[in-house]
């Protein structure tokens, strides 16, 4: 009997009604946008979006609805929204992928003949830039428009390492879902909740403070740790017993690896750290052997070189070298050779000869 009230209770709370008339994540307080005509928002994400398909599910083509709030974190877009039900297809983007989470409703993915289903017990699914199908009920939201290639940098940094082992690059290759199996996930999903509403607060907006707050990194490690967290919880095991000064520089460390893409200057790496110039070139010669700006060129190299070996199949070295920091085609063409011994043209072609 207790069990037939609670499967009433559940099927009135996620009605369609409940679920359209839910507050979303954040953004709630902010301008809203509304959509009822399904073809006007299509053309709007296709702006952003390779859409191979996508329309209100049959028989809901006269009570189509989209609310949606967008925000920007340094180059992360995160939307929250509700949507009535939809069937879609996505096509694959160059170094792009999305990771939705679910607070109310059902989302079902197809990818490679697999099923993933997405719920409010299962609210997390990550998809990597590969094609896929998917087929919504009435849905409340939030989904990340990432980086892939700033996810592996930013768990590389987490991790410590410069390069991710083949079994982390595999698991981040795949379709995956993520299950409330305990409260560890809870937590984490709750303390990323409280960093997403900094992005509605007028008083951060205003002042131009959250490029300071570094927000889009946060919420990128906090991805990290519900994607891979049985090889981020060993490597916190790991350093759990550094002393203060050695865990000050691997937090610097891990900083870089995460923010590649963007200027890092000796003053960014001294008010990061706390430390002096000289102790800085001091910490990194003794750890590798050179200056800081000069191991950061070399992260970068690493960066652009392991992104020429595997290719989009928009890629140029142009591209590359520019998404790595690199705004000089000349000087990236002149260091890479210098580094490897070979010129990026010749590697990017290695990578598509791979490939095919």
């Amino acid at each position: 009997m207790d069990h037939a009230i609670l499967s009433r209770r559940s099927e009135s709370f996620y009605s369609s009604e409940a679920i359209e008339s839910q507050p979303l994540l954040f953004g709630n307080s902010l301008n809203i946008c509304i959509d009822r005509d399904p073809d006007i928002l299509a053309q709007r994400l296709s702006q952003h979006y390779k859409l191979l398909d996508y329309g209100p599910r049959p028989g809901y083509q006269g009570k189509f609805l989209h609310r949606s709030f967008t925000a920007f974190a340094g180059d992360l877009a995160v939307t929250c929204g509700y949507a009535s039900p939809l069937l879609g297809r996505m096509g694959q983007m160059q170094d792009r992928g999305s990771i939705n989470l679910m607070r109310l409703g059902a989302v079902t993915y197809t990818a490679a003949g697999h099923e993933y289903h997405l719920n409010p017990k299962r609210p997390l699914f990550f998809g990597p830039i590969l094609e896929y199908n998917y087929q919504s009920d009435h849905y409340n939201g939030v989904v990340f428009d990432i980086s892939v290639s700033r996810l592996h940098g930013t768990i590389s940094a987490m991790l410590g390492v410069d390069l991710l082992s083949k079994q982390i690059v595999t698991e981040l290759s795949c379709f995956k879902t993520i299950t409330m199996d305990g409260t560890r996930t809870s937590q984490l999903l709750r303390r990323l909740a409280k960093s997403l509403a900094m992005l509605e607060d007028q008083d951060c907006i205003l002042s131009l403070e959250i490029p300071f707050l570094q927000l889009d990194d946060l919420i990128y490690r906090h991805l990290a740790l519900l994607l891979v967290p049985q090889a981020l919880f060993e490597r916190a095991i790991s350093t759990k017993n550094l002393s203060h000064r050695d865990q000050v520089f691997e937090e610097l460390l891990e900083w870089i690896q995460a923010n590649l893409q963007s200027t890092i200057r000796l003053t960014d790496l001294e008010q990061r750290s706390g430390y002096s110039s000289r102790t800085l070139q001091k910490q990194f010669q003794v750890r590798f052997g050179c200056g800081p700006i000069q191991w950061v060129r070399r992260q970068r190299l690493k960066q652009a070189r392991r992104a020429l070996l595997d290719p989009a199949p928009a890629d140029t070295v142009t591209s590359i070298a520019r998404h790595f920091g690199f705004n000089s085609l000349a000087v990236f063409s002149r260091d890479y050779t210098l580094e490897y011994g070979i010129n990026p043209s010749e590697s990017l072609m290695t990578g598509r000869r791979n490939r095919l």
